[in-house]
């Protein structure tokens, strides 16, 4: 029985190393707009044999997986406003070259009761971090747990081959 034990306290604290790592990973790639997606990145543990890792703030689904025409929906979707009568927003300046000089024009406010939106491109940065952390998350699962294993039955590793 104290084995088991072992077994399972071996088996939650490698899921917890690989955990977070991949929070480590995870929070490298997300978009940096600001850091909050990044530092919203946690690691929990579910049960015995599992842990969650990702993002708390509520758009961290819609970053990675996309919005509108690149999300899986694949349709842009209207904005209206909720409080107000219109929306009211900043249209990005533009730069241009003219005669050998080039120019930038500034953004100018907007209003407009709706406005179409064609979404935001998917960046998974979970899924770049997962694929670049899972050889070493199996690697070692099978050392940690492999020697738990053996432990458990009373063996030992040989680790000279």
């Amino acid at each position: 029985m104290a084995r088991s034990t072992e077994f399972r306290n071996q088996a939650r604290k490698t899921l917890l190393q690989i955990g977070h790592r991949l929070r480590r990973e995870a929070a490298k790639r997300a978009p940096k707009k600001t850091t909050d997606l990044a530092r919203s990145i946690i690691v929990r543990a579910v049960d015995r044999w599992a842990v969650e890792v990702g993002p708390t703030v509520d758009y961290g689904l819609y970053v990675h997986e996309g919005t509108g025409k690149y999300g899986p929906k694949k349709r842009p979707y209207k904005i209206e406003p909720k409080r107000k009568k219109a929306l009211k927003f900043k249209k990005q300046g533009s730069t241009f070259t003219a005669g050998g000089s080039t120019f930038t024009q500034v953004g100018r406010n907007m209003i407009r009761k709706s406005v179409i939106h064609p979404g935001i491109k998917p960046q998974p940065f979970m899924d770049d971090a997962w694929r670049d952390t899972a050889d070493w998350a199996q690697a070692k699962l099978a050392e940690d747990l492999g020697e738990a294993a053996l432990k458990d039955l009373g063996l030992e590793m040989d680790k000279t081959w």
